[in-house]
């Protein structure tokens, strides 16, 4: 469906990079410059599915400059990756950072409310006793040490 930044969205990120830097400061560009090299290498790693190579590069590159739209990015990553509580992290740190008005707003709503679901069913699962399991088997044992008898030989 939704990729790590489409080609539309890689070039916005970088036209919104580039108008959007300080006038005369030498280094604010070409730390700008450089976490736009960095996104292209990540979305490069994750069309050919090196997830975590893009993982890297995403947060080098907000290191450096840290543009809204990466979050996103970095989100999107989480997300395939099945790093679900990351991944929803990411996606409001977006919401919380990005314009009422930004063209990825939606997507990333779509995606938070998907990863919302997903964390609120591993934790459902996660305190579930497991399929066949005896009524009371997840009750805690006594530890060694505290009270317990000790085993018989």
């Amino acid at each position: 469906m939704h990729g790590l930044c489409g080609s539309a969205a890689v070039v916005a990120l970088v036209l919104g990079l580039s108008t959007n830097a300080v006038a005369g400061k030498k280094e604010d560009k070409e730390r700008q410059q450089a976490s736009i090299v960095l996104v292209k290498q990540a979305v490069a790693r994750h069309n050919v599915g090196r997830f975590d190579e893009a993982l890297e590069l995403l947060l080098r590159a907000y290191d450096l400059w840290p543009h809204v739209t990466i979050l996103l990015d970095l989100g999107q990553v989480y997300r395939v990756k099945k790093d679900y509580a990351r991944a929803l992290f990411q996606y409001r740190r977006f919401l919380n950072a990005c314009k009422p008005d930004d063209p990825d707003r939606e997507t990333a709503e779509y995606f938070a409310a998907q990863m919302e679901a997903l964390v609120t069913h591993e934790a459902e699962t996660a305190k579930a006793p497991p399929p066949g399991a005896a009524p009371g088997d997840d009750k805690p044992t006594k530890a060694a040490g505290s009270g317990a008898s000790p085993p018989s030989e």
